[in-house]
């Protein structure tokens, strides 16, 4: 990710046994490393209506 401007992530799962670890720490994973290389943006792609109800920043906090 070094020297990207921005990180799109499409990374999840729904409907899993471990939907967490699929959608939240999968992510959460991706949006550290975008951060740890600078990277200006995050950008996080879902379909998952968990993130809608709970909100994105509940999820991901100061990543997004």
């Amino acid at each position: 990710m070094t020297g990207a401007d921005a990180v799109i992530s499409a990374i999840g799962t729904i409907g899993t046994a471990d939907d967490e670890t699929g959608n939240g720490a999968t992510n959460e994973a991706a949006a550290k490393a975008a951060k740890k290389a600078n990277a200006k943006r995050f950008v996080l792609v879902s379909a998952s209506k968990d993130v809608a109800e709970a909100g994105v920043d509940a999820i991901f906090g100061p990543y997004v």
